[in-house]
């Protein structure tokens, strides 16, 4: 029997009250429903939810609502209200006697779960986990029922924060001693003569209600798979009780975890007592990390300059609803832009996002959400470091996001009972929070108490501080936001349509160039974070321009602060990031090239090569020393034809990046991110494009496509037009500035999945994705 298995499919939902709940009206005996097991008629078997909608987890009920401009704006313009899921399982009857579980891994909105007539959980933040022990009220072999209330009317972040069960549900059995939930904390530290001191904090818990004497094994793998370490110890778990045992082992001369060789181990432990036994896996990382006030950021001796992004949760389609393809999708590209970190804006990120990032080499900020000392937020705050603190990537925890109280005395207590509550769990992460407005030099707040220091926006602050408080290091851990629509060279703001070439900007913000400048120009500072990887629904006004002119989000839904947009589509962000942070030549044009003959046009170039060069039809343009401080522009006469940039080192050409003048859109191109589909659970983003008779990107087409699918489901389809209120959820969309996306999965036990796009007088495209192996 499986430890743990996702029960993601055959839920059913419904936006409106089931017509008898106990917790409502129409009782007949108020007595009789407020009894145990009688609390939620919906959550038990038999319940007749006929008229419910079927759906599979993960799911986000907000991208299938109308976008209507009385709605929270900075939420992204959609009707929240509330919603209710439900589910029916049945348990093996081999799971008499044992310990079972249900782990919500997110539910956006404040949650209520019952199992068979009894609340089991009330959950107050969409960003944790919610694991409840159900073992006293399943029912092994029968069916038994689940039903999740979901209320979505309150806020908790000021960006769009979806609505409903957004992540991973999973039933977790174990025998009655067992490790506990996140009970595997292996930590290691240089020692003597390239040996590393090695603990491993195993925390074990008995259900039943004898005392259990038992043995942990403990085995440490090697990237290549080498059982390298084997250890046991044995110990006494008291009824109905939990004990930890640790084991302190030295390996010698491993691999360093690193973010150019993210060596992985692996930490395998077994419980054994008796007739139970239990086995979970953790990884290991060998690394060690430091921040210097003077010399910046150092991992394994050596200084890294952080280069890194921010993100939400959020793309086009599916919302927060994201599958773990599609995370690992997302990540990818933040990686391919040549980034090495990550910051989880403003909350606990996924399980499969920081198994990503150990095993690609992403350096981790883990943030907290609430800044409080309420037992609540304690308590959450408490989970997200017993569960992340087990990732080597992880290096940072952020206590709190641009908190005004942070500057003042009491943001300072705030401060120092999270600070302690961390330390106590985990005393190996650097703590650092993300400080706006100048509030950083709040003498009686916590800008110099910090083990980095982290600005957000304030450039011009560094200098300043770095001289008043030369102890501590610093961070800028959200800088850049520049304004930008993909596909867009020339601003037209009362369209809310913003110029991409990292020139507009509100006045507070800067362009990426100038982040990176005092980033890059300044040893002492660890890094930057550019806000955002992605765009992103809600905050999607334009204000504080220069000039001091602004416009408010409406009819724009999406925030347009990403290098790139919903669909992950890059804009030039993207490309004047990567600058920055590529390693590998490239080049590239910031631009189309259709206009008016002879009429001259301005166009962009980036590239990360000592020189550059522009050529039309054949004939060079010009030829320049390259600073990837200033950007590169050029006005160039127009005439029809080909323009190329072509990158040069050391005087040789080692890349060149052309756009052509494209003619009227003839043939829709379907490109799939992946030639084959996983597993059931895989999920994909299909590119769709228009293209001239000469196979040209057509980066003008508005075209309306109509998809249809055999094999598969669309989950959904998005553009990145940040004023565009098309259905997310319905198989069609308009192309912007040339392109769409639609999200593709495989039906259950498909082979192949064929997608079929077609436009009005336009060439239709199919694709087809077969199951891998």
């Amino acid at each position: 029997m499986n430890r743990e298995t996702k029960i993601n499919s055959g839920w059913r939902f419904s936006l409106t009250e089931p017509p008898i709940t106990a917790r409502y009206r129409a009782r007949f005996n108020v007595y009789a429903a407020t009894r145990a097991g009688a609390r939620c008629p919906a959550s038990v078997s038999g319940y007749d939810d006929s008229k419910w909608k079927p759906v599979d987890i993960p799911h986000d009920w907000l991208p299938s609502m109308p976008y209507e401009e009385g709605e929270l704006q900075f939420q992204g313009g959609m009707k929240r209200g509330h919603g209710w899921y439900r589910k029916e399982f049945t348990l093996p009857a081999e799971t008499e006697g044992k310990n079972i579980l249900l782990r919500f891994e997110g539910i956006a909105g404040n949650s209520e779960i019952y199992v068979n007539g009894f609340l089991i959980k009330r959950n107050f933040s969409s960003f944790n986990e919610i694991t409840a022990d159900i073992t006293d009220i399943a029912v092994p072999g029968e069916k038994n029922a689940v039903a999740v209330y979901v209320d979505r009317s309150d806020i908790e972040k000021w960006a769009y924060e979806g609505a409903g069960i957004y992540r991973h549900v999973k039933l977790i059995i174990k025998d009655p001693v067992h490790l506990a939930e996140n009970g595997i904390f292996p930590h290691a530290e240089p020692s003597d003569n390239n040996g590393w001191k090695t603990g491993v904090e195993v925390t074990v818990e008995n259900s039943g209600y004898d005392d259990a004497d038992f043995t942990a094994v403990l085995r440490i793998t090697s990237p290549d798979g080498e059982e390298i370490l084997t250890s046991e110890t044995s110990g006494t778990v008291s009824a109905c009780g939990r004990c930890t045992v640790t084991f302190e082992e030295t390996v010698e001369h491993p691999a360093l975890w690193d973010t150019e060789n993210p060596a992985l181990y692996r930490v395998t432990v077994e419980i054994l007592s008796g007739a139970s036994s239990d086995l979970d896996i953790a990884p290991l990382g060998f690394r060690y990390f430091h921040a210097d006030p003077d010399r910046g950021f150092f991992l394994n001796g050596r200084p890294l300059k952080l280069r890194g992004v921010c993100a939400h949760q959020d793309h086009a389609g599916i919302g927060v609803a994201l599958p773990d393809s599609m995370i690992r999708y997302r990540m990818g590209l933040i990686k391919e832009m040549g980034c090495n970190a990550f910051r989880c804006s403003h909350h606990t990120q996924s399980r499969v996002l920081l198994d990503w990032c150990d095993e690609n080499g992403i350096v981790v900020i883990d943030e907290n959400r609430e800044f409080s000392t309420s037992e609540t937020a304690v308590g959450y705050l408490r989970e997200q470091i017993i569960r992340d603190r087990v990732h080597p990537s992880v290096m940072f925890y952020a206590v709190f996001n641009e908190e005004p109280i942070a500057a003042e005395r009491a943001g300072r207590r705030i401060y120092d009972r999270l600070a302690e509550v961390i330390r106590s769990l985990d005393g190996t992460r650097l703590l650092t929070g993300a400080m706006n407005n100048g509030t950083v030099f709040g003498e009686e707040g916590v800008g110099a108490v910090l083990d980095v220091t982290g600005f957000n926006y304030c450039l011009d602050g560094f200098p300043e501080f770095h001289r008043l408080h030369p102890e501590c290091p610093i961070m800028g851990i959200e800088d850049a936001a520049p304004f930008s629509t993909r596909g867009q060279y020339v601003s037209d703001f009362e369209r809310r349509l913003v110029a991409c070439d990292d020139s507009v900007h509100k006045e507070a913000f800067t362009t990426i160039r100038e982040a990176m400048t005092v980033t890059e120009k300044n040893d002492w500072i660890c890094g930057t974070f550019i806000w955002s990887a992605f765009d992103y629904r809600g905050e999607a006004h334009l204000n504080s321009l220069p000039g001091g002119k602004s416009y408010p989000g409406w009819p724009a839904v999406i925030a347009q602060y990403g290098l790139m947009d919903l669909c992950g589509f890059p804009k030039g962000g993207y490309w004047f990031y990567r600058a920055f942070t590529d390693k590998k030549p490239f080049c590239r044009i910031i631009g189309d090239w259709n206009g008016i003959p002879g009429e001259k046009k301005r166009i962009v170039t980036v590239t990360n090569c000592d020189e550059i060069a522009v050529n039309l039809n054949g004939e060079l343009i010009g030829r320049r020393e390259n600073d990837i401080f200033v950007q590169n522009e050029w006005e160039i006469p127009f005439e029809a034809g080909e323009l190329v940039c072509v990158g040069f080192s050391d005087g040789k050409e080692v890349c060149r990046s052309n756009v052509f003048t494209f003619l009227a859109p003839e043939k829709i191109v379907l490109e799939p991110q992946k030639a084959y589909f996983d597993d059931d659970e895989d999920a994909f983003a299909v590119t769709v494009s228009a293209v001239d008779r000469n196979g040209h990107p057509v980066l003008s087409a508005d075209n309306h496509v109509v998809f249809s699918v055999t094999g598969g489901k669309i989950l959904g389809c998005g553009n990145g037009n940040p004023t565009s209120h098309e259905s997310d959820v319905l198989p069609e969309r308009n192309l912007f500035c040339g392109l769409c996306t639609v999200i593709v999965a495989p039906l259950p036990g498909s082979e192949r999945i064929t997608l079929k796009a077609e436009a009005k007088a336009l060439i239709g495209d199919v694709a087809v994705i077969g199951r891998n192996g």
